[in-house]
């Protein structure tokens, strides 16, 4: 899940500089890309998601098996908060 959210924010970043806020960016231009509103909040709220629980970057799902099931999984996450939030060592 990581590389989409690396995909996401790539949006977000020009030649290495940032083009601003990452959830303004997202708002001008993933319409462009075609995608409904709805999945637009949907990928915003799995950003900042993500940036509470790190370890949720390196998680194996496709993005629209997590927006089908991320009321039951957030659950989920939050109630194991401890493990979704501990330091990740570099591999």
């Amino acid at each position: 899940m990581g590389r989409n959210l690396s995909h996401i924010q790539d949006f977000f970043y020009n030649d290495g500089n940032i083009a601003g806020n990452f959830i303004d960016c997202v708002h001008q231009l993933v319409p462009k890309k075609g995608f409904s509103k709805t999945y637009i909040y949907f990928l915003i709220k799995l950003y900042k998601f993500a940036e509470r629980f790190k370890k949720l970057e390196y998680v194996s799902i496709a993005i629209s098996k997590l927006e089908t099931n991320f009321t039951y999984l957030s659950k989920m996450i939050e109630r194991e908060a401890e493990f979704w939030t501990t330091h990740v060592p570099n591999h």
